[in-house]
């Protein structure tokens, strides 16, 4: 199962502790909001790799149920709560669970938009909320609107949540 209940700090803290106990050989981190929306695409430009439509056959997610939402078991999705890491297909790029299960931690800041976004892939932490980061993907009690690739979402960098997680980069050095 995904790791959650990680404050922002704290995820990235692991991957700090990742880089310093190879040697430094791999350079670990989070990843910028740029880069999450990419690995998750999988080079198309639908709201999910597999196509325009979620589906439970390729993610976890919930519903929404009156004013509150839920976790829902269907097709594939046989999880009220987050499933097994890789209990899903991948995507183009070999990736799992880029979409449902639990949201994501990235590293940048909260931003009303994208006008002045970095344009090379990088992390934008400038002249943001520094008190909110994005998070991205949707969990387990989504709706379907939720797990689009470009869905976003903000979360105060010192909470936790049964419903986020993180993904980590890492690069040779």
């Amino acid at each position: 199962r995904p790791v959650i209940k990680l404050t922002w700090s704290e995820a990235k803290g692991y991957a700090n502790w990742l880089t310093s106990h190879n040697d430094h050989a791999l350079q670990c981190r989070l990843p910028s909001e740029a880069e999450w929306e990419y690995a998750a695409r999988a080079g198309s430009n639908r709201n999910y790799p597999w196509g325009d439509t979620a589906s439970h056959e390729y993610a976890n997610y919930g519903i929404r149920e009156g004013k509150t939402n839920k976790g829902l078991v269907k097709g594939r999705d046989q999880w009220m709560v987050t499933a097994p890491v890789a209990r899903f297909p991948a995507n183009e790029w070999g990736l799992h669970d880029m979409h449902g299960n639990v949201w994501e931690w990235v590293e940048d800041t909260m931003q009303d938009d994208y006008t002045n976004a970095p344009s090379n892939g990088e992390a934008w932490v400038e002249a943001g909320d520094n008190k909110k980061r994005v998070i991205r993907g949707g969990s387990w009690d989504s709706t379907a609107y939720a797990l689009r690739s470009t869905y976003r979402h903000s979360y105060p960098e010192d909470g936790t949540s049964s419903r986020l997680g993180f993904r980590v980069v890492c690069t040779a050095h």
